[in-house]
């Protein structure tokens, strides 16, 4: 079933809360990413210290802010961008653009998410040989999507 045109009225309605709710989750997105670093940084510096005790929680607190940070920006912010109405929203057009642009490059840093998230985010790990230098992988990803998404927010406010 094909979806009827939005009509003039409901085409403003619909732009007023698009442009309200894109900033409220770009900054959500912005403030996840954050935290994520900041753990991500912690654990980095701490790892070749921490035993396998301390190692699993970390590790595991690591995964879950991962996911849901990839999850909040696929499935509510990027989604968002690609559902802008466009009238009274000059920059939706541009923004749809870039994120088909950079769509491949944005599902490659998730695709690292979760394959770091497969590695160690269950209790089951067991193996830590290679984390000081999957966590350097990581790291180089998230700066990677933080710049993807950077561009992207920019272009929304332009």
């Amino acid at each position: 079933m094909l979806a009827e045109p939005l009509d003039d009225e409901m085409t403003t309605i619909a732009d007023e809360i698009h442009d309200k709710a894109l900033p409220k989750l770009v900054e959500r997105l912005r403030l996840e990413r954050q935290a994520l670093a900041d753990r991500h940084e912690t654990l980095s510096c701490g790892c070749a210290q921490l035993g396998i005790a301390e190692l699993l929680p970390q590790l595991e607190a690591l995964c879950q802010q991962l996911v849901d940070y990839v999850a909040l920006g696929h499935f509510e912010v990027y989604q968002l961008m690609r559902s802008c109405p466009g009238r009274g929203l000059p920059a939706c057009a541009s923004t749809r653009a870039l994120l088909e642009e950079i769509e491949a490059a944005l599902a490659d840093t998730a695709q690292a998410a979760v394959d770091f998230n497969d590695r160690y985010g269950g209790e089951h790990t067991c193996s830590f040989e290679r984390l000081a230098a999957d966590l350097a992988r990581l790291g180089a990803t998230l700066a990677a999507r933080t710049a993807l998404e950077e561009r992207l927010f920019a272009a929304c406010t332009a």
